[in-house]
């Protein structure tokens, strides 16, 4: 895999990271991806927004100039670049950087507000600077207000006091509100209501330390008289506004026919609602949405695609969109490239998707996306005459004694052709030859599994079992390959050279309590050892040798009594 592949997985993992609100792992992800791509604009500019969501404005403004010099005409880079520098108390700078973006994108969003929220405001609130766009993060950073932005009702009030100050006054008695304030001043989220304990927001910041490190006492107001109550004037009908609304009730109700023909399958009925709909409220962007969801059931994916990305680029271009309808259309767009064989670029979208909401469905959805991916890579690099070609290669290795090259060339030749069972036998000799012997017999197995009738991978098998003392196993191997063979001299020469060890063992009469623990894992040894009969076998030929060898010419008992015999397990004079 390239390094510039390399690194937009890193982003990936960094984009998902971002999502959760996980900004310090976020920041190594990126960092890793720059370092595998410092030519990528992008990885800059989502490291610096991870900084600035964690506060650390200096190093956020450092990643912006880095990605403005990597891009100079990506309005992005000066809205990352203003976004710091407000934050930093740099006005100046920052107005400078938004309006820099606006040259490149005079229709930029995000430099338009920007710039905006660097105008002072005449008579504002002096408590509005409070507000301000890193509101938001100082929120989420602290464990106590992160609970309350799952609230929508406290979402609603903070957004109507960062959009009009003058609400402090209603919403100051609210402890939630009081606490969100604590923590924007950086009270903690206690501070603020300890410090105001009668509800309410003060006419301005709260008073500071003098020199001796008292607080001023604030004059309690004069009394005021209440004003005398005027009489209400009957409001007005906003006749254009009631029929606006009745056109949008209209229309949901085409809709939700459009949504009942769709749970039938009847997708064309549900297509004319949903275009009927869309005819009396074309704003209403989750009506088009609705019909890309026929569209993919209609397997008309084409159509599924346009759609959603109008969708996208429709709904995206509103200030304040709404984040979940565009999440919805990443998660659509990506089920379509999937469905057409596209998935990496279903996989891209169902990130991009992860990154505007979390949504269930595209979590699940990318887990089987990048599944198919791996699976469609795998196929896609499947070829014969390569595989022949690496093993070739790997061959010269094992002739050279370069056993770790080999290696690397033989599982090449099976990424290319998985059935190429002589890679197998192969590569197991190597690991043999590096004593690596699980991962020999692993390969030997694989051998087998694909061509049980292949003679010379018995042949490695049973020195692999040899040597570790499995005995039994690899007088087993050996008889399976002779079956095959009988006159093949390395069979013979094996399976003669396991019976002299086993007989050597007897012989010295001494137990390898290394050999039986390893025979004991065999499902095979445990069998015999629970069979009634042979444990009987056993017992008569210690206490009663005649009856012991009158069981033996069993052919059955016998050939149990020998396979316990090659395992170590019992212990006999020289055979």
């Amino acid at each position: 895999m390239s390094n510039i592949e390399q690194a937009k997985e890193a982003k990936g993992r960094g984009n998902a990271a971002f999502s959760k609100g996980d900004f310090e792992t976020a920041i190594k992800e990126f960092t890793a991806a720059i370092e595998l791509n410092p030519n990528d604009h992008v990885f800059y500019s989502n490291r610096s927004g991870s900084y600035a969501s964690l506060h650390r404005y200096e190093e956020a403004l450092a990643d912006a100039e880095k990605c403005i010099a990597t891009k100079p005409d990506w309005a992005k880079g000066y809205s990352r670049k203003g976004f710091a520098a407000v934050n930093m108390g740099n006005t100046d700078l920052a107005k400078e950087s938004y309006e820099a973006g606006l040259k490149i994108d005079p229709n930029n969003a995000q430099c338009k507000q920007g710039l905006k929220d660097c105008e002072p405001k005449a008579n504002a609130n002096p408590m509005a600077s409070l507000f301000g766009p890193s509101m938001w993060g100082k929120l989420q950073a602290d464990p106590t207000t992160r609970e309350y932005l799952k609230d929508p009702a406290f979402v609603n009030k903070m957004k109507m006091m960062q959009g009009n100050p003058n609400f402090m006054g209603s919403l100051g008695s609210d402890p939630q509100v009081s606490a969100a304030v604590g923590v924007i001043l950086g009270l903690g989220s206690s501070g603020f209501s300890s410090m105001n304990p009668g509800g309410g927001m003060p006419g301005g910041m709260p008073p500071t330390a003098d020199g001796d490190g008292d607080v001023p006492m604030r004059a309690s107001p004069a009394p005021t008289k209440a004003p005398e109550p005027e009489p209400e004037e009957e409001e007005e009908v906003d006749l254009e506004l009631l029929a606006e609304q009745r056109v949008r009730a209209e229309a949901v109700e085409l809709k939700n026919k459009g949504n009942a023909h769709y749970k039938k399958k009847e997708f064309e009925q549900a297509l004319t609602f949903y275009d009927q709909a869309i005819e009396k409220d074309p704003e209403n962007l989750a009506f088009h949405l609705n019909k890309a969801a026929a569209y993919y059931e209609q397997k008309d994916t084409a159509q599924c695609i346009a759609t959603c990305k109008q969708v996208i680029k429709d709904e995206t271009s509103k200030k304040g969109y709404d984040y979940q309808l565009v999440a919805k259309a990443w998660h659509r767009l990506g089920n379509a490239h999937g469905r057409d064989g596209n998935f990496a670029e279903a996989v891209e979208c169902q990130k991009t998707s992860l990154l505007e909401a979390p949504l269930p469905a595209a979590q699940i959805a990318l887990k089987k996306l990048e599944a198919k991916r791996k699976a469609k890579e795998a196929k896609e690099y499947l070829s014969p005459e390569k595989s022949e070609e690496a093993k070739l290669r790997g061959n010269e290795h094992f002739k050279a004694g370069n056993w770790t090259g080999a290696i690397e060339e033989y599982s090449e030749a099976l990424k290319r052709d998985p059935e190429n069972y002589r890679v197998y036998s192969n590569r197991a000799a190597c690991y043999s030859k590096l004593m690596d012997w699980q991962r020999g017999m692993e390969d030997c197995d694989k051998c087998l599994s694909i061509d049980p009738n292949f003679v010379k991978v018995y042949i490695r098998k049973g020195k692999i079992q040899h040597f570790l003392k499995q005995y039994h196993k690899a007088l087993q191997t050996y008889d399976k390959g002779l079956a095959l063979d009988p006159k093949n001299p390395e069979l013979i020469q094996g399976k003669r050279l396991v019976m002299n060890s086993i007989n050597q063992a007897n012989a010295d009469g001494k137990v390898d309590p290394e050999r039986q623990r390893e025979a004991m894992k065999d499902p095979e040894i445990q069998a015999i050892l629970s069979d009634p009969t042979i444990n009987k076998v056993l017992k008569d030929m210690s206490e009663d040798p005649v009856e012991g060898q009158r069981a033996l010419k069993d052919p059955t008992i016998m050939a149990k009594i020998e396979k316990l015999i090659a395992a170590g397990i019992v212990q006999v004079g020289n055979r």
